[in-house]
């Protein structure tokens, strides 16, 4: 028998930049490395890559 596994996501743009203007709204301290890592913990299924940067540059300078 196999063991079932996670479902794997890849998320649309607007799925990525929903989520990471949440976390730097509520953490504007956080570099695009972490807000990719708060991602990753909030969204295990969704499929990232640190090579391209998971949301548009617009998001990296959210003012709260």
């Amino acid at each position: 028998m196999s063991t079932p596994s996670m479902a794997h996501h890849a998320p649309t743009e607007s799925e990525i930049s929903s989520i990471a203007a949440d976390i730097r709204k509520t953490s504007p301290q956080l570099g695009i490395a972490k807000v990719l890592l708060e991602i990753k913990q909030r969204q295990p299924t969704w499929m990232l890559s640190e090579k391209v940067p998971p949301f548009p540059p617009q998001i990296l300078t959210i003012s709260v």
